[in-house]
């Protein structure tokens, strides 16, 4: 079986591209032929032209962006993002669609006028060359069944993660001096319009006090350009930068950065993961499989250790829980979490995804 995935190629920049990169691996790895086909990604609403022969060989596995051409002889499309209109319109292999979007993140933008994405998944849903769309979040299924007919509409439970690179065992990141702690806890979520990091990261400066050594570290800062040294004298964005002083005044402010290209070596270098989501984000997933614990929104079936994340009182009083385990403890609480993000189980899901849709 032979699949084109379409995707932007966007290292370090989009988690649709690393996601997409993920699933290339894991068909590989199930003995399928996956190409992947950049669709060019949209920086500042403008999509930017299409590579071929591009390189990623992070993590030991490389991606090569492959032509139009080659995608021409695949059996089926895997569509993370549309592909070019002149490729649909000269073949005829049948589509499967990825939902990516989180619904009420797609629903938002769309309401405040920033592109739509909410409508054309209905649209998508509705053309008969599209056999399936596949979520791969059991708790978005009430969302999408409003737009997308039942008989087309699968998931995998959980997603899948290249645990050859996300691992726990790697190389790992080495903080400033000073700018490490004790127990270093790390933010590192994309900030959405649906879900952001401004309540979540209220809690640590309630528990600031109560826990030793606690230094608290923010990647993946939309928008402050490259890693600031040292977590150090570099200007972030207001209003951001109010909140982050106000970790600098209380001493635990660690690292401040953008994305960075080796996120699983940060992973290996902290204690615990904050994040309001209850549903596996990439961030959730990657730092489950490199072994550290996580601290998710209420309802988060991958650990035992959740918070309200609109309530400072709650996130703060799960942290000082936390901040008392063993390292050894909280490192197998992860990698038991992990087991759900295996290649091996997402393999036969999509297996049986591919073979519906080209049947």
């Amino acid at each position: 079986m032979k699949i084109a995935h379409f995707a932007p190629f966007a290292p370090v920049k989009a988690g649709i591209y690393e996601a997409a990169r993920d699933m290339v691996r894991a068909d590989r790895a199930a003995g399928r032929d996956a190409l992947f086909v950049d669709t060019g990604p949209v920086m500042g609403g403008v999509r930017s032209p299409r590579t071929e022969n591009a390189l990623d060989d992070r993590g030991g596995f490389t991606i090569k962006t492959a032509s139009l051409e080659e995608a021409a002889t695949a059996d089926l499309i895997m569509a993370h993002d549309a592909p070019p209109q002149e490729f649909l319109a000269h073949t005829n292999m049948p589509m499967v669609w990825a939902l990516h979007g989180r619904p009420l993140y797609c629903f938002r933008s769309e309401t405040s006028r920033q592109g739509q994405s909410y409508s054309n998944v209905r649209q998508i849903a509705r053309w008969p060359r599209t056999k399936l769309l596949v979520t791969f979040w059991r708790e978005h299924l009430p969302y999408w069944r409003v737009i997308v007919p039942t008989e087309k509409l699968r998931y995998t439970d959980d997603p899948v993660v290249d645990t050859l690179r996300f691992n726990p065992d790697g190389p790992v990141h080495e903080f400033v001096e000073g700018v490490g702690g004790q127990f270093n806890v790390l933010i590192a979520d994309a900030w959405r319009s649906d879900v952001d990091m401004y309540e979540i990261a209220h809690g640590p400066l309630a528990a600031h006090d109560s826990i030793p050594g606690l230094k608290v570290h923010f990647y993946s800062v939309d928008g402050n350009g490259r890693p600031i040294p040292g977590g150090g004298a570099e200007p972030v964005l207001e209003p951001w930068g109010i909140i982050f002083d106000e970790y600098a005044r209380l001493g635990i402010r660690g690292e401040v950065c953008s994305r960075v290209p080796n996120i699983e070596e940060v992973y290996r270098a902290c204690d615990v993961l904050l994040t309001p989501h209850r549903i596996a984000t990439r961030v959730m997933a990657e730092a489950l499989s490199c072994g550290l614990a996580i601290i998710g929104g209420k309802g988060c079936r991958y650990t035992d250790y959740t918070c309200i994340p609109e309530d400072v009182t709650s996130i703060a009083s799960v942290l000082l829980e936390v901040s008392k385990l063993s390292k050894s403890k909280r490192r197998g609480m992860a990698l038991g979490a992990s087991e759900a993000f295996r290649s091996k189980r997402f393999e036969s899901r999509m297996q049986a995804i591919y073979e519906e849709a080209i049947a």
